[in-house]
């Protein structure tokens, strides 16, 4: 991987966060999967609500860019590429990504749980 990875063992894992800011509800918008600063992670909104997951491809570990649109995701390292879900749409990678815990406190302030990983389907409503 000539580009920079995730982390240097370049497992596919996802590299290990703690709970982190993840800016408003009110910033996010339907269909849109943006970067969390501060963290290797990813939050995503579709018409169930918020979600977390992790921007470490499941291949070799490099991190993985936004596609134009916020729609989609592709590893810049060797050309995998997945939904915003998450879900592996294309190889090399061999897996879906990891997804993680969302919290939406009363003014909107979303938080993600880098230490609690859920199933793929599980929604904040907002």
């Amino acid at each position: 991987c000539a580009l920079p990875t995730a982390k240097d063992d370049k497992s596919g894992d996802p590299e290990p966060f703690d709970d982190v800011p993840a800016g408003n509800v009110s910033d996010t918008q339907v269909g849109v999967v943006t970067k969390i600063v501060g963290a290797p992670a990813l939050l995503g909104r579709d018409a169930e609500g918020l979600y977390c997951m992790t921007h470490t491809c499941t291949h070799e570990g490099c991190a993985l860019s936004v596609k134009s649109g916020g729609g989609s995701l592709r590893c810049p390292c060797h050309g995998a590429t997945f939904d915003a879900n998450g879900t592996r749409t294309g190889g090399p990678a061999h897996a879906n990504l990891t997804h993680f815990a969302v919290e939406v406190d009363a003014k909107g302030n979303v938080t993600a749980h880098g230490g609690t990983v859920v199933d793929a389907a599980v929604r904040v409503k907002v």
